[in-house]
C-alpha cells in the first residue's frame, strides 16, 4: 500500500466561506451588458424551481437570458440594463448579480528543462495514476500528437469544446506536463486519463460564465462517471475584480459538494495569489527551480500550499515538439499528477488528499509555512 493514514489527517466537516459580492448599486451605472445572477443554494429539486422564477422575474425586466447553470453554482447568464439590477436583486431567491468580465487568463509561459520525475524520484514509486482522472480547464488538447497517446488510444477520454479544438498551444503544453507518454519526456503521472476542458479564446482570456461551464461540465461529468477526478486549474484574475467572488464561490462547491480536489496555480506575478487560487478550499501551487529557490514570478502569500518544479519544464507543444516551458501553469499539473498518483492508491476526499500534502511537503525557507513556498516543495515519495 502507497500510504496509511493515521487518523488526524480526517479532519472534521467544512464550512463553506462567506464572500463578499460587489454592491448591486455599483453595478446600476455599468448600461446594458452580460450579468451572472448567482441565486439561493437550495437541493436540485428545488433549484430548478427557483431558478426559473428568477428568470421569469429577469424577463419581466426586459432581460434576456442567455444561459443558466446548477453546477457548481446556481446561476443565470442573462443580458440586461443595469438600471434594472437593483429591483432584480430584491427578488427572494437572488443571492448577488456579477458582471460578465472577461478577465480570466492563463498563465504566460517563458521558453526555457527540467527531468520532474527524476528531481522527484517518482520512477522510485510503484504507481503512475492508473485509473484517475484529471480535467485540465485550459485552452484546449491536442490530444491527437504521438505523447498523448497510449498504446492506439488517446490518453484523452473525453472533451468538452466552447470555442475551439486547442486555441493555443498552453492546454497541451499543461496536458504532457501530467500524462505524456514519451519514453524519454514521460508526464508525472503516465497512467492517468485526461479531460480537455477547453473554456478560453485565442490569446488566452476568457470570461468567469465561461469558467463556471467548464466546473459544471466536469462536475457532471463526474455524477455520470464512476472515476475519480482531479480538476488542474492553470489560470486567474484579480482578487479584487467585480467577479472573483464568485469564482472562488463556485471553486468551494466543486470541493464540497463534489468532491473534486481543485488544483490551482499560483499565479505569476511575482507578488499576491491571483483568483481562484485563493479560494479558501483551492490546493494552491507556486513555483521553484531546480535548486528548490523560489522562481521570481511565482505568487506568494497566506493562501498557498506548496510548490512544485516550474522552471524549465520540457513539455510537448499541440505539433508534438518538445517545448521548454516555465510558470506556475506548469508547476500545477506536476502537482495535479502527484495527487493521481496517491489517488490510484487511495481514493481520498479532496481535504483530506490536502492535508496529506501540506503534511508531507518538504519544508524550504522559514522553518514551518511561509508566504513564499507554503508549506514546501511538494513530495510525493513521502
Amino acid at each position: 500500500m502507497l500510504i496509511a493514514l493515521p487518523v488526524a489527517y480526517y479532519i472534521s466537516k467544512p464550512v463553506t466561506p462567506s464572500y463578499h459580492p460587489p454592491s448591486v448599486m455599483a453595478l446600476s451605472e455599468m448600461g446594458r451588458g452580460e450579468y451572472i445572477i448567482q441565486i439561493e443554494e437550495l437541493p436540485a429539486p428545488q433549484a430548478v424551481e427557483v431558478q426559473a422564477v428568477v428568470i421569469q422575474k429577469i424577463q419581466t425586466l426586459g432581460g434576456e437570458v442567455i444561459d443558466k447553470e446548477i453546477h457548481p453554482v446556481n446561476v443565470v447568464l442573462a443580458e440586461i440594463d443595469s438600471s434594472r439590477l437593483p429591483e432584480l436583486m430584491r427578488e427572494r431567491y437572488v443571492k448577488a448579480i456579477y458582471p460578465n468580465q472577461k478577465i480570466v487568463k492563463v498563465f504566460d509561459e517563458i521558453y526555457t528543462l527540467s527531468d520532474v520525475r527524476g528531481l522527484l524520484k517518482i520512477n522510485t514509486i510503484p504507481a503512475n495514476g492508473s485509473g484517475v482522472v484529471v480535467a485540465v480547464v485550459d485552452t484546449g488538447i491536442n490530444e491527437n500528437i504521438p505523447q498523448l497517446m497510449r498504446g492506439n488510444k488517446s490518453v484523452v477520454i473525453d472533451k468538452y469544446e466552447l470555442y475551439g479544438d486547442y486555441v493555443s498551444p498552453h492546454g497541451t503544453e499543461v496536458a504532457c506536463c501530467i500524462a505524456s507518454q514519451d519514453p524519454k519526456y514521460p508526464g508525472v503521472a503516465r497512467g492517468a486519463d485526461l479531460l480537455d476542458v477547453e473554456v478560453f479564446q485565442k490569446g488566452g482570456f476568457t470570461d468567469i460564465w465561461s469558467i463556471i461551464k467548464g466546473w459544471s461540465w466536469v462536475a457532471r461529468w463526474k455524477m455520470t462517471h464512476d472515476r475519480y477526478v482531479i480538476c488542474s486549474n492553470s489560470f486567474g484574475c484579480e482578487p479584487n475584480s467585480m467577479p472573483a467572488e464568485l469564482l472562488r464561490n463556485a471553486l468551494d462547491n466543486m470541493v464540497l459538494r463534489y468532491g473534486i480536489p481543485m488544483v490551482v496555480a499560483s499565479g505569476n506575478s511575482g507578488s499576491y495569489v491571483l483568483c481562484p487560487g485563493d479560494a479558501k478550499y483551492a490546493f494552491t501551487v507556486g513555483a521553484v527551480d531546480k535548486t528548490n529557490y523560489i522562481a521570481s514570478f511565482s505568487s506568494c502569500g497566506k493562501e498557498l500550499d506548496v510548490v512544485a518544479y516550474g522552471v524549465n519544464i520540457k513539455t510537448f507543444n499541440p505539433s508534438g515538439e518538445l517545448v521548454k516551458v516555465s510558470g506556475t501553469s506548469f508547476s500545477t499539473p506536476i502537482v495535479s499528477g502527484c495527487f493521481a498518483i496517491v489517488a490510484e492508491k487511495t481514493k481520498l476526499p479532496p481535504l483530506t488528499m490536502y492535508e496529506l500534502f501540506r503534511t508531507t511537503a518538504r519544508d524550504l525557507g522559514t522553518p514551518g509555512f511561509d508566504n513564499q513556498y507554503g508549506y514546501g516543495l511538494v513530495d510525493v515519495v513521502s
